[in-house]
């Protein structure tokens, strides 16, 4: 599927199928997430990238040929032709754009995940999803979990007995609750909205939940600022408004911005 300008459909073009390069992949596509910055780039929030463009950057799809020297993936896994496997176009280094940029152009064999055959280049990542596993469990997450993990990361992790508010309960906030949930943090404290999401959070290790609708800047603050050693905002739109600490807070906080779409 190729995208040829903000507020026009995508594109349906016949391609090559690509060979992989040494140390690259050919995967086919099963499942391909829709994250929110691809509805943002369709309505014209994102600058126009100015030339047909691929893209789909949470995929899962089955490896259909190997390039010389691939035997596993990121975490060591054997890796095979037939094998279940999970990746977002990236450098060798998750979460930072691959060498052909992104979104990459529609001419090009590329490892977006909006075509029926994706070639990842040999920096692309990948991770084998195990037999057991269902892949629309893994793709659930879509890009939000790496988000998440990459913020955590930013944010120094999480130490024993901390306190975390996340704000946004959208698939990155709801991600970054699971992840704060599996520590030792004291307390988990989630604001956002609507009810069913933060029921979600509750669900995945919040030990707090803060209506964002129903409360005031005064009150979310009076409820998630003492002593909060992490802070992760989770709101996908500059126009989303500011909930958490004040700038003059007493407490060790960091911020990462990640979408909520």
């Amino acid at each position: 599927m190729v995208f040829v300008g903000a507020g026009r459909p995508l594109e349906c073009e016949v391609g090559d199928i690509g060979t992989p390069a040494p140390g690259g992949l050919v995967v086919r596509t099963t499942i391909a997430g829709v994250c929110g910055t691809d509805a943002h780039r369709l309505d014209g929030d994102l600058p126009d990238p100015g030339r047909a463009v691929t893209f789909g950057h949470e995929g899962i799809g089955v490896v259909e040929e190997l390039g010389a020297g691939v035997t596993a993936d990121m975490d060591g896994l054997p890796l095979r032709v037939g094998d279940t496997v999970y990746w977002s176009p990236s450098s060798r280094q998750p979460g930072i754009a691959s060498e052909l940029g992104w979104p990459p152009p529609a001419e090009l064999a590329n490892p977006a995940a909006y075509q029926d055959y994706a070639t990842l280049p040999p920096s692309n990542v990948v991770c084998r999803v195990p037999d057991d596993t269902d892949p629309e469990a893994v793709i659930a997450f879509g890009c939000a979990m790496p988000t998440a993990l990459g913020g955590i990361a930013r944010l120094g992790g999480v130490r024993p007995g901390q306190s975390v508010v996340v704000q946004g309960c959208g698939p990155v906030g709801l991600a970054s609750t699971f992840l704060a949930g599996l520590t030792a943090a004291r307390q988990v404290i989630v604001i956002g909205a609507p009810d069913n999401r933060l029921a979600a959070a509750a669900r995945l290790g919040a030990t707090t939940t803060i209506a964002f609708e129903r409360t005031t800047v005064a009150e979310r603050r009076a409820h998630s600022t003492i002593g909060v050693n992490r802070s992760s905002a989770a709101w996908g739109k500059r126009s989303s408004p500011t909930i958490g600490p004040p700038s003059n807070s007493r407490t060790d906080t960091a911020r990462v911005s990640a979408s909520q779409t």
